[in-house]
């Protein structure tokens, strides 16, 4: 036998990526909430935290997130912890946008309406328009202008909305 000393073991990584916990975190983009779903591997202990590792649950499904946050993911072998990682939990947005406006120009059969919005989070993304007070909208569109034709003398009350990532 040939005696292994404590220096030679220096740098060897017993931990298995093969253990690691991957995750799946859906959707993508900006969203008003997230969920994450976790595969482990089989045969043992299954663990996650969302407080940073203060408190450990059982992974039993898919973990919602309603707001930023990280999530860790841990396996132990029932004795000693065997592997573990973590994933960030971004672009959750549940905040209105903050501020809508617009700007017309007309000419005797058309209104051209220039929207403008502002969102803190995931910023403003589409805009819909209505000729009618609100009664129909326009599909909602990515351009902040909107002309309605052939319109007839009178009064247009112009509405508009503005549509955050979410």
């Amino acid at each position: 036998d040939v005696p292994v000393e404590e220096d030679d073991m220096t740098g060897v990584d017993i931990e298995d990526d093969a253990l690691r916990p991957m995750y799946s975190v859906s959707p993508t983009g900006w969203a008003q909430k997230k969920t994450v779903t976790i595969t482990y591997p089989s045969g043992y202990t299954n663990e996650y935290s969302t407080d940073g590792g203060t408190s450990w649950k059982s992974y039993t499904g898919p973990v919602t997130f309603n707001t930023n946050g990280t999530i860790v993911a841990r396996v132990n072998d029932g004795k000693n912890y065997v592997s573990g990682n973590s994933q960030s939990v971004t672009s959750i947005d549940t905040s209105k946008p903050t501020a809508a406006s617009f700007t017309t120009t007309t000419t005797s059969k058309s209104i051209t309406v220039t929207a403008s919005g502002t969102d803190s989070q995931s910023n403003i993304v589409r805009y819909r328009f209505s000729s009618d007070n609100g009664t129909t909208w326009t599909e909602a569109q990515t351009s902040n202008k909107y002309t309605f034709n052939n319109l007839t003398t009178g009064t247009y009350p112009i509405k508009i909305r503005a549509i955050n990532g979410t």
